[in-house]
């Protein structure tokens, strides 16, 4: 018996363009038409801050992928903690909703929701972790 690997599990990435929507509280709304709904990612602004210093971006590259390893193997080994960077964030799953997985972030003491419609995932299943880059494009 071998370790295997489930290649029924959406790997990614996804490459998408997100034009600017509205500002929030803690975040800045930015929108992506996909074939069936709309994909909306709510920027952190934390990490828009250290991308971009000044004015809020009017677009953004997001590449979207599977987080891998989740965790050490061995005994006792713990699963590592999000990656929070200024261009590179975790989001761990949390609920599947209608049309979409919900993946959360804890950032100081306030939780960052990410909703991925699940057109983006196609037949595959969802991942348990996904990672989120984000880059400012030359013209923003």
């Amino acid at each position: 018996m071998g370790f295997g690997i489930n290649q029924s599990i959406w790997d990614g990435p996804v490459q998408l363009e997100f034009k600017y929507d509205r500002d929030h509280t803690k975040t800045i709304r930015y929108r992506c038409d996909l074939e069936k709904h709309a994909f909306h990612f709510y920027a952190p602004l934390f990490m828009l801050r250290g991308l971009s210093p000044g004015k809020i971006p009017d677009h953004l590259e997001v590449t979207i992928g599977r987080s891998k390893p989740i965790s050490p193997i061995g005994f006792g080994a713990q699963t590592k903690p999000l990656c929070i960077k200024s261009d590179l964030l975790e989001y761990e799953f949390k609920a599947a909703m209608g049309n979409s997985k919900r993946y959360d972030l804890q950032y100081q003491t306030q939780i960052y929701a990410l909703y991925i419609p699940s057109e983006i995932f196609g037949t595959f299943e969802h991942p348990r972790r996904i990672y989120v880059q984000i880059v400012v494009p030359a013209e923003s």
